[in-house]
């Protein structure tokens, strides 16, 4: 990954998430934690220098 921000290269962020029982009712919620996730990791890399 920073071989790659350094080359200015493709950097992909992700976020992935489980539906546990005792507390999503619905895909929605996994959804959001996974966005959530996704986003959170996308601040992490622009603060490394990814664009």
């Amino acid at each position: 990954m920073e071989k790659n921000i350094q080359k200015d290269e493709v950097v992909v962020s992700t976020g992935m998430s489980i539906f546990d029982e005792e507390n999503d009712s619905d895909y929605i919620s996994v959804f959001a934690r996974a966005d959530k996730k996704m986003y959170e990791r996308k601040r992490q890399l622009k603060k490394k220098g990814s664009k």
